[in-house]
C-alpha cells in the first residue's frame, strides 16, 4: 500500500528489520490423487449391484455343464450314483466350480442389497435378516457344490457306492436348506420395500409371493430353480438403476 509520500510502506519487525510478505499457501496438489482414487473407487462401486446378473449367468452355465453328463435320477441306485461320479468327473468339476463362483457373485450382490435396504430402513432389523439369511443360503449352495466336487479328488476305488450316494443326498439336503433360508431373505426384503419404497413396490410384492412359493415344500423347488434367479436379475438391475445420480434414483424413505 502506498504511503502519503509516494513510497511503499514497509513492515518492520521488533528488531527493526524488514519483514517479507508471507508467501501464499500452496494449493493442495497432492489432494488430486486421493480425489481421483475416490472417484475411481466410486465408479467401481456403482457396478457392484450387477454382480447379481453375473451370479445368474454363472449358475446357468454351471448347471448346463453339470447336467450335460448322465445325471442320476432321484431313485438311482447307489452303484448308479457311483458310476455318475466316476464317468462324468470332468463335467461335474467344471460345472460345480462354475456354479460356486456364481455363488460368490451372489454374496457380492447381497452386499449391495444390504446397503440399499439399510439406507432406507434406518433401524436395520429386517436388513440384517435379509442379509444374514442370504449368506446362510450361499453357504448351503457352496456346500452342495463342494460335496459333488470332492469325489473328483479321490483315487479310483477310494469311493464306495454307499459313500457316493450319501454325498448326493447331502447335496440334495443343501438344496432344501437354500429353499428355506431364502424365505427369510425374500420376506425381509419385501417388508423393507413395501414400507420404505427402497425399490419399486411391485418387486416387494413379487418377493413376498416368491417367499410363499418357497414355503410350499412340494413345489418350492420351482421357486429355487426359476424364481430366485429371475428375482436376482430383477433386483440387481433395479439396484443399479436406482443409485444416486441416475435417472431412476429412489425417492426418500416413506412409511406405509
Amino acid at each position: 500500500m502506498a504511503g502519503r509520500d509516494g513510497r511503499d510502506e514497509q513492515q518492520l519487525n521488533p528488531q527493526g528489520g524488514r519483514v517479507r510478505p508471507s508467501a501464499p499457501a500452496p494449493s493442495d496438489a497432492c489432494g488430486i490423487v486421493p480425489a481421483m482414487a475416490t472417484m475411481e473407487r466410486r465408479s467401481w462401486d456403482r457396478y457392484s449391484p450387477l454382480a447379481g446378473v453375473g451370479a445368474v449367468i454363472l449358475w446357468v452355465i454351471g448347471v448346463v455343464i453339470s447336467e450335460s453328463g448322465d445325471a442320476p435320477r432321484d431313485d438311482e441306485s447307489a452303484q448308479g450314483v457311483l458310476n455318475y461320479f466316476t464317468q462324468d468327473e470332468s463335467q461335474i468339476m467344471a460345472g460345480e466350480i462354475t456354479f460356486a463362483v456364481g455363488v460368490l457373485f451372489f454374496i457380492w450382490f447381497l452386499g449391495s442389497l444390504r446397503t440399499a435396504l439399510f439406507s432406507h430402513e434406518g433401524t436395520g432389523h429386517y436388513t440384517a435378516l435379509a442379509y444374514g439369511s442370504g449368506l446362510l443360503a450361499s453357504v448351503a449352495m457352496l456346500i452342495g457344490a463342494a460335496v459333488l466336487i470332492q469325489p473328483s479328488f479321490l483315487d479310483d476305488g477310494d469311493l464306495s457306492a454307499e459313500a457316493a450316494q450319501a454325498l448326493a443326498q447331502v447335496s440334495d439336503a443343501m438344496f432344501g436348506v437354500v429353499e428355506l433360508t431364502l424365505v427369510v431373505t425374500l420376506l425381509a426384503t419385501a417388508i423393507v420395500i413395501l414400507r420404505t419404497r427402497a425399490l419399486p413396490r411391485w418387486l416387494g410384492w413379487a418377493s413376498l409371493a416368491l417367499a410363499v412359493l418357497l414355503l410350499i415344500i412340494p413345489i418350492g423347488w420351482i421357486g429355487v430353480i426359476f424364481g430366485v434367479p429371475l428375482w436376482t436379475l430383477a433386483t440387481s438391475v433395479l439396484l443399479f438403476m436406482r443409485q444416486p445420480g441416475t435417472a431412476e434414483a429412489a425417492p426418500g424413505p416413506t412409511r406405509v
